[in-house]
């Protein structure tokens, strides 16, 4: 039953991996019109907005002796989220951090097949102890997903050069190897607290 859900899984991050790539391809399509248009909306809705609460100066909050409405606090955790996005874009523009999330679904899909990778058939066959024998680890199949996020980010830039306005950027590799090593982050901490679950399982059995 676990097999057959970590197959499931495996095919699912496989099938969603392609999907996020073609994503990306089509983004990179965009004309520098096209670009620049969906970077100014999505920076509408990231940027502070200028209302203020007329006895504190502070945005959404009031003072008096009563406890906040949730209304009131949901408006200043969004006001503070807001702000700290806008001193983001103080570093880099909004089509630069957009390509960390980019990386980050990308790379947390490709590394999840490597960490769902299928095990292999348990059942006595000819073929069983060669595969065995050249079975690759985990941290040799992340690995090779880290490769693959790599030539993922190249093939997104030299993409560009063939699109007219569009251009190769270094910068946006760094973005992206933010997006994708933080998913191989993610990814490998959830691998070994799994193990972990395993092994302690495993010696509960004994």
């Amino acid at each position: 039953m676990l097999n057959t859900l970590r197959r499931a899984a495996w095919l699912f991050c496989v099938v969603c991996a392609v999907a996020a790539f073609v994503g990306i391809f089509a983004l990179t399509l965009q004309t520098p019109e096209q670009t620049t248009a969906l970077s100014q909306a999505a920076e509408r809705h990231v940027t502070p907005i200028t209302s203020t609460s007329p006895s504190t100066g502070t945005p959404g909050v009031s003072l008096g002796g009563g406890s906040a409405s949730p209304v009131g606090i949901r408006q200043t955790v969004r006001n503070l989220l807001k702000r700290a996005a806008a001193k983001l874009l103080s570093y880099a523009n909004i089509r630069a951090w957009a390509h960390v999330p980019e990386f980050f679904v990308q790379g947390l899909l490709l590394f999840g097949v490597a960490a769902l990778w299928p095990p292999r058939d348990e059942r006595e066959t000819p073929a069983k102890h060669l595969r065995a024998r050249y079975r690759i680890p985990l941290q040799g199949r992340l690995a090779i997903a880290l490769a693959l996020c790599v030539a993922c980010s190249l093939f997104d830039q030299i993409h560009k050069v063939f699109v007219p306005g569009r251009e190769f950027d270094p910068r946006d590799l760094l973005f992206d190897a933010m997006g994708y090593l933080l998913a191989l982050a993610v990814v490998a901490f959830a691998a070994g607290v799994a193990k972990r679950i395993q092994v302690r399982m495993a010696t509960k059995n004994c």
